[in-house]
């Protein structure tokens, strides 16, 4: 209770001298660096409670802890996301567990994929600038042609390409590239290229690509897993699930990382486990479910598969059956993409679906 009573004292007084005016001379620096801190505080208290389980029940549960204890025990849990990106991303293990792609993957794929004409233009600007300033540069030291003043000229700004080539190549160091790590520059990107001269012409084109584009990865791409979540959350909290507990063991292969919040489960719920395989390889996933099929703890247990379409073929050789399948349409997954011939046949809804397979009892080999 003690420490409880500290704590909300040292953070009262925190945020009211951020608010008190201050008297004499303060230097920016120092006049900013109060509210910094504080929020800084705020987000690594929030991210360490929401991402362990640390709560302030368990920090303050006995009067014997010291401060001195409670400071220990935070920052053996304490969370600082932006360190723990570095640490994990720095990490090529942990990066082949997603999947690893060549390095130019985002100059090359992922910048076209989303940005469309405006990566191309960025490029072709780029390349045309630097260009200039080589052949500029070339001029005053061989030939001295030109006096140093006039090289600072140039269609558009070079500091608005930094702003996007910098921070692609620093994520293009990394060996998971995927298209959602370049969200953020859409920003400078946009600034570059809102000169009449440079996007005028290209309005069509980009309104039909960004058309295609909301359809692709708002409708299609990986479209399944939400409204999947919402079908499992409405069976295990089903009336019958209600009344007689019973246990789900949820695995997702081949999908993005399912939000568990959507399951509105607690982190303390033992009836409720979620395995998240990613992109498992065949061996890894077929020795999971079979080790799953064969170990049934009690009479109310159901394991669960959520894969795409284009991975059931992978399922059917892991030698177990199914008494229940569920289609969510559409779900469209890169990663595994379908074949053409297949889509072209009468079985391609199949293939653009994501299953929910409830694994038999009593399996069989298919």
């Amino acid at each position: 209770m003690v420490a409880r009573a500290l704590w909300a004292l040292l953070a009262a007084l925190r945020a009211g001298w951020c608010l008190l005016p201050q008297s004499g001379y303060l230097h920016p620096d120092e006049f900013f660096q109060a509210p910094e801190v504080m929020a800084a505080s705020v987000f690594i208290t929030a991210d360490t409670f929401y991402f362990t389980s640390m709560s302030l029940d368990n920090l303050y549960s006995t009067n014997k802890s010291s401060l001195i204890d409670v400071i220990v025990q935070l920052h053996d849990k304490m969370v600082v996301t932006p360190f723990n990106f570095l640490s994990y991303n720095l990490n090529p293990h942990n990066l082949a567990l997603h999947g690893t792609h060549p390095r130019v993957t985002h100059f090359t794929v992922n910048g076209v994929m989303l940005f469309g004409i405006l990566h191309i233009l960025a490029i072709s600007a780029g390349f045309k600038m630097l260009k200039k300033y080589v052949h500029q540069l070339m001029l005053v030291r061989w030939c001295y042609r030109e006096p140093p003043g006039l090289l600072v000229h140039s269609e558009g700004s070079p500091a608005l390409l930094l702003f996007y080539f910098v921070p692609l190549a620093f994520l293009s160091l990394f060996s998971h590239q995927e298209p959602r790590f370049l969200i953020p520059l859409i920003l400078p990107l946009v600034l570059f290229s809102a000169s009449p001269n440079r996007a005028v012409k290209w309005k069509h084109l980009i309104v039909l690509f960004n058309l295609l584009g909301a359809l692709l990865f708002g409708c299609l791409h990986q479209g399944g897993l939400i409204p999947c979540l919402f079908h499992l959350e409405q069976l295990i909290h089903s009336p019958t699930s209600s009344s007689h507990p019973q246990h789900y063991t949820l695995l997702f292969a081949h999908t993005y990382m399912p939000p568990r919040s959507l399951l509105n489960i607690k982190k303390t719920d033992v009836h409720v486990e979620v395995i998240d395989m990613a992109g498992a390889g065949e061996e890894t996933l077929c020795q999971t479910v079979e080790q799953r099929a064969s170990n049934f703890t009690c009479s109310d247990c159901h394991v669960l598969i959520i894969i795409p379409g284009t991975v059931t073929a992978t399922i059917t050789k892991c030698g177990v059956s199914f008494k229940n399948q569920t289609l969510i349409f559409p779900h469209l997954s890169m990663e595994d993409p379908p074949q053409i011939p297949v889509l072209s046949s009468g079985n391609w809804k199949s293939q653009l679906g994501l299953y929910i397979l409830e694994l038999n009892r009593d399996h069989q080999s298919l």
